[in-house]
């Protein structure tokens, strides 16, 4: 299923290949849809902040907004 990723002003439709959690920290392996680049998204599952420094959602999430 592809997602759309958004980082400041980038965005991207992706593919997620991998994720995992290590020391409460979520990894997601993601795979640009348009292009062979991939890179690894992290995320600290503790964080109790409301600053987000990059977002990913579904296309059905999004066209519900």
């Amino acid at each position: 299923m592809p997602y759309m990723y958004s980082e400041g002003n980038h965005s991207a439709a992706v593919r997620l290949c991998k994720t995992w959690v290590e020391d409460n920290i979520i990894y997601l392996n993601a795979e640009e849809r348009n292009s062979p680049k991939s890179f690894i998204l992290s995320w600290n599952l503790d964080y109790q902040g409301s600053y987000y420094l990059w977002t990913l959602a579904d296309l059905p999430t999004l066209m519900n907004l």
